[in-house]
């Protein structure tokens, strides 16, 4: 047919005029090779099937590598989500925070910390921890801390605002040994908040101390000088406000640091004092040393059982006769102390209140050489 046969001879023609032309080049090529999604999904596929986790070289080296999972999802989007963010706009930051004033590379940091951005924003920074440079590791430290309302707390053991504590201290170990150092880490307890995030701060800050004393990052003068300062910012602030209302289970931390390191008697008194003024804190105190639990048949959350850890902890803080005559006096003949374990129908605070009670006549009991069990349900 002519139609065909026109179409194979213009094929031909167009193959002699490639051949001659690689032929006066002296370099044959062979034409591009086109890749279809499913081949980058299968190289994707042969990567993660390498012996080492592809995030582990940014962790190792200090500086981002495109191969790894964060940055390979990025090529076949869009655009940048609000929750990521990208290492040109991070560097950018960093040379701006580096060359400002403390004031303006605050303000800096506090636009960029969006909560969208929070957590990636730590995360990214936490691979280049080893890395900044003194100048601006002091100023992102201090920067970070002012900001640590933005820093979310999340469920479990090292939420956001726990990894940015960690972070200041790494920053803090890039700062030389000595005075300049110990400037800075004042000036971190000083400017952080809000006050439970200082407490995480002074927590890490000591960290390295407990795990070997030759490298601790601060002297021991040091770290008792700082928890003096955060115990006078938490008295001050125990002045005009309830701190286990306002932090919840923070606020038992913040009244373990002030205990520690503040004047001695001043936590029980402080506690005194609010549970006359207001009987009904009592309860809400005890639940602040419970978790939470989940039921097994429902799988939906609960508060969990007011155990002895959780009483011994009362007693760090203050007397248990205390807390008991507000409990008397709040719930009077609808405490039944013998029984420990209790029915939905009965109200939260009460059953606290009859744990709590139910435990000190235990404990009681076992101070007196009876071998009772505490936690029969007679």
């Amino acid at each position: 047919m002519p139609g065909r046969r026109s179409r194979r001879l213009g094929r031909r023609a167009k193959s002699g005029r490639r051949a001659e032309a690689q032929h006066q080049c002296g370099t044959p090529r062979s034409p591009p090779t086109v890749w279809s999604r499913s081949d980058f999904a299968n190289l994707f596929a042969d990567f993660r099937s390498t012996p080492y986790p592809l995030g582990t070289f940014a962790l190792r080296s200090g500086s981002a590598y495109h191969g790894s999972e964060s940055y390979f999802a990025r090529y076949f989007s869009y655009a940048v989500l609000p929750t990521d963010v990208s290492d040109v706009e991070l560097d950018e930051l960093l040379r701006e925070m580096e060359s400002a004033s403390i004031d303006e590379a605050c303000e800096r940091w506090r636009r960029a910390i969006t909560p969208e951005a929070a957590t990636r924003l730590i995360e990214k920074l936490r691979r280049r921890e080893g890395v900044l440079p003194t100048t601006i590791a002091k100023i992102l430290s201090r920067s970070i801390v002012r900001s640590g309302d933005r820093l979310p707390q999340e469920q479990g053991v090292f939420s956001t605002a726990a990894q940015g504590a960690i972070l200041v201290s790494a920053l803090l170990e890039r700062i030389p040994a000595g005075e300049e150092r110990e400037r800075c880490a004042h000036q971190i307890i000083e400017e952080a908040v809000p006050l439970p995030f200082a407490a995480e701060c002074l927590s890490w800050l000591r960290a390295s101390r407990r795990h070997d004393s030759q490298r601790a990052v601060l002297s021991e003068e040091t770290e008792r000088a700082l928890g003096s300062t955060l115990a006078s910012r938490i008295a001050n602030e125990a002045r005009t406000a309830w701190l286990v209302e306002k932090y919840g289970k923070a606020g038992l931390r913040l009244l373990s640091v002030w205990r520690e390191y503040g004047t001695a008697g001043e936590v029980r008194e402080y506690l005194t004092r609010k549970f006359t003024e207001n009987p009904t804190f009592v309860p809400r105190f005890l639940w602040a040393f419970t978790g939470n639990a989940w039921g097994m048949e429902s799988g939906l959350p609960g508060r969990a059982h007011f155990e002895r850890d959780a009483y011994d902890g009362v007693l760090r803080l203050v007397e248990p006769e205390v807390i008991a005559s507000h409990l008397l006096a709040l719930y009077d003949d609808r405490l039944d102390p013998s029984q420990y374990y209790f029915g939905s129908e009965v109200p939260s605070d009460l059953v606290v209140a009859n744990q709590f009670l139910h435990i000190k006549n235990a404990v009681a009991q076992e101070q007196h050489g009876s071998v009772d069990d505490p936690f029969t349900d007679g």
